[in-house]
This record gives C-alpha cells, structure tokens and sequence, in this order.
C-alpha cells in the first residue's frame, strides 16, 4: 500500500506542476477557447484535492512546522497566481474593450455603422477576391469589427489564381472585388472603406428604393455637376444610402410626382412662378416631405432667395429673413466669415435650421445656406452627416439618423514599444510571478 501511495505521489509533483502550467499558457494564448481551459483548471483541482486527501497526514505535520509552512504558502502563491491570470485573461476576453487613437477615430466603427449592425436580421455574406497578405488581411481585420456586433455577418477571403474557378463563376478577371450577398440579391463594390461596406449593408436588406427629387430650373445646385459649387458629391452619398435622386423641372411636369418620397430644394436664384408654388404646397398638404436650402442674397441672383422660401411657408408660421452670420474664427477652418463654423448647438439670436412638422404629418426643414454641403465642402467636418440626418428624418428613416463613417485625416499616434510592452505586461509579468514562485519553492524545500 505504501509503495502504490509512493507512486501517486511522483505522478503527482509531476503532473500538478504540468497540468497548472498548461492551464495557465492556455488562457494566454488561446482565450478563446476558454471552454477547454476551464476542464484543466477543473482537472487540476480534482488533482489537488487527491493529492491533499493521500497526503493529509503530511499537511497537517506541515502546519506544525515553521518550515513547511513557509513551503505551503509558496505553493498557495503559485495556485493563487494561475487563478487569477487566468480569471484575467477569461473577464478580458468576455469583456472586450478597445482604443482608437486616430484623431477620426476610424479604427472605430460609426454610430451608423452600429446601428445598422444591430438592426440587421438578415444574414449578409462577404466574397473579396483579394490577395490574401495584403489586402485580404486588412478586409479580415474590417470584418471583425463588424462581426463584434452581430452574428449576421460572415465572410471569406478568395484568391483568383489559386481559385480560378470561383472567380470566374463570378465574372471576377483580376484582385480588388468584393461581393456582398442576402439571399440571391448582390452588390459589388471595390473600395475597401467602411462607408462602401455599410452601404452594401443597406442596399441589400431595405425592402424598395425610395425616391428623392432635386428641385431645378431657377438655378438650383446641380446634382450631375462636378463644379465646386454643386451637389455631385451629395448625389453619391444619397445613392450610397439606398436612395435614388433625379432632378424636377416643375415647369414641364406641372406637379410633383407620386413616387417623391422627398422633394429638396437647394439654392435657387430665380423667382418661382406662381404655379410651382402652389404644387410644392399641395404636395407638402398631401403629406409631402420637403427640405429647403436657402441662401442670402447675393449680386449674382435675381431676386432675394429668402423670398421664394416665404411664399411657400406662407401659413407655417414661419418667416426667413436675409441676414447673414459673421463668424471671424472661420478663417482658422479655412473658410470665410460669412461661413460660421458651429460648436455648438446652444440656442442664440438666429437659428441657421428649423424643422417645421404639425398634426397633419407636414415635414419641412430649412436650412439658411446651401453651399455648405456643396462640392468644395461636402467632406467638412460634419457637413455631410446634418445633410444626411435631415435627408433620412424626412424620408421617415430614422434608424439611418447617426453619425457616419469617417475618413482618414493626417495625424497618427504611433508607439514603437507597443509591441514590448504588450509582451512585457501579457507575458513577461505573469511569468515572472510564476517562475519567482517556483524558484522561492524549491529553495525552501532543499534547506
């Protein structure tokens, strides 16, 4: 009997030692599979609490002695040390938290972006015909990011010339495609950035297109024109969201057509005839949505912008006057004066928007300038997302009303040591704990 209890006991200073050590490299290396960690932590119990009950004559001698005690508590430190690192590593990995330290946070995906995520029911798929160490790499890293906040998105990363077949199943000839899937409906896009990923998104799970006309023929901006002063940019953007955009000439078509779901009227310089009015008000009595864009008076126009805008508000209570803003600060944005640059959105003398809404479902939004979403300065600041949230709020698509997602602008924070102090904190500390412990141990023992 002495012999048998002899030979669990070298199994044993061999085994615990293993079975603690594999358990602690485990969750370090392999948090994610926490699951099978947890067995040998569980194994590794069981394992003491054997070694306890066949030693317990041993135990209880070693708390008697001094010496031994000391022992002991190198041992409990060692156990206490694999607990908690591994209790660490396992609250870490369930309870994720990042950093972005880019100044546009782009490493950190929009409030759009989330939004859109959590509200996805349908299952999207991804196929990016990329090189896989280059581009391929860096659409795996988006793709993560994306399916931290749902289980709907699933992705691979394909080769053309090491899978010639599926690449030529779908019409793909060279690297730099991707192709997002819901059922059998597809959109293809080659740029990389989180606005084309979303706007896949989009486009496949929104049931119909919904139709937004540009108001033209008094000099309104133009939405096919790449000119600094026009709407090219914001065209793109509105398409992006799923939406289509045509120009309106209520001269020639007499009313607004049935399938607007929004009519927007940016920066006219002509007066409006009377019976363009009188449609833009039926239109909006029918519970029509209707966003205007107007600018102060200018040398260059007819009339006084402000006093088209009031001949359709007649009735609503509200009047635009024909003051402009002087904000001397916006030299140092790289705009002028007469371009004020909001931080704040506190109420003051002159409201630059308003939202008229009544009891009958009637939705206008005016804007006191036109030109800050204008090619030229589309992309500032938040230009284009107050554009896009008004646009959204009056085509009843709330869950689109978010901050979108950003570019990148020059500016980088870079830490060479990362990479040590990620070793040295994740792997160098807790070793070290570890070894210190096993050293002091088997010190202890010999004397």
């Amino acid at each position: 009997m002495e012999l048998k209890k002899n030979k669990y006991e070298k199994i044993l200073k061999v085994g615990i030692p293993v079975l603690m050590a594999v358990s602690l490299l485990w969750f370090v290396f392999l948090p994610h599979y926490y699951r099978f960690g947890y067995v040998l932590l569980i194994l590794t119990g069981v394992v003491l609490i054997f070694a306890a009950i066949i030693n317990r004559n041993k135990i209880c001698l070693c708390f008697k002695d001094r010496k031994n005690l000391k022992s002991v508590n190198a041992v409990t430190t060692i156990i206490l040390t694999v607990i908690i690192i591994g209790a660490v590593n396992y609250i870490a990995y369930r309870n994720e938290r990042k950093m972005d330290l880019t100044r546009a946070k782009i490493n950190t995906l929009s409030d759009q972006t989330v939004k859109v995520l959590k509200n996805l029911k349908d299952n999207v798929h991804f196929t990016a015909f990329l090189e896989p160490a280059t581009d391929g790499a860096s659409f795996e890293y988006a793709m993560e990011k994306y399916k931290y906040y749902t289980n709907n998105i699933s992705y691979e990363v394909v080769d053309p010339n090491k899978d010639p077949i599926k690449a030529r199943n779908n019409n793909i000839t060279n690297y730099g495609t991707v192709i997002a899937s819901v059922n059998n409906n597809e959109a293809r896009f080659e740029s990389l950035t989180e606005e084309d990923i979303t706007n896949s998104i989009i486009k496949l799970t929104r049931t119909g297109k919904k139709k937004i006309y540009f108001l033209s023929g008094h000099g309104e901006r133009d939405i096919d024109s790449d000119n600094a002063e026009d709407y090219s940019f914001i065209k793109k953007i509105i398409t992006g969201q799923s939406y289509t955009a045509e120009k309106l000439n209520l001269l020639t078509l007499k009313t607004v057509p049935q399938d607007a779901n929004l009519l927007i009227i940016a920066g006219p310089k002509k007066i409006f005839f009377e019976k363009e009015i009188s449609a833009i008000q039926n239109y909006i009595k029918n519970n029509g949505a209707v966003f205007i864009l107007s600018d102060p008076s200018s040398p260059k126009y007819t009339i006084t912008p402000n006093q088209n805008v009031n001949r359709i508000l007649a009735g609503f209570g509200v009047k635009l006057m024909d003051d402009v803003i002087i904000d001397p600060q916006s030299k140092l944005f790289g705009v002028t004066e007469a371009m004020p640059v909001i931080q704040s959105y506190d109420s003051g003398p002159l409201d630059l928007g308003i939202l008229i809404s009544d009891k009958k479902n009637n939705d206008i939004v005016v804007f006191g300038n036109s030109s800050f979403v204008a090619n030229q300065y589309v992309s500032h600041a938040a230009n284009s997302d107050i554009f896009m949230n008004a646009v959204s709020y009056l085509a009843k698509d709330n869950d689109l009303i978010s901050i979108r997602p950003k570019t990148d602008e020059s500016g980088r924070f870079s830490m060479p040591g990362g990479l040590l102090v990620g070793l040295f904190t994740v792997y160098v500390v807790p070793f070290s704990i570890l070894a210190s412990g096993v050293v002091y141990w088997y010190k202890r023992r010999r004397k």
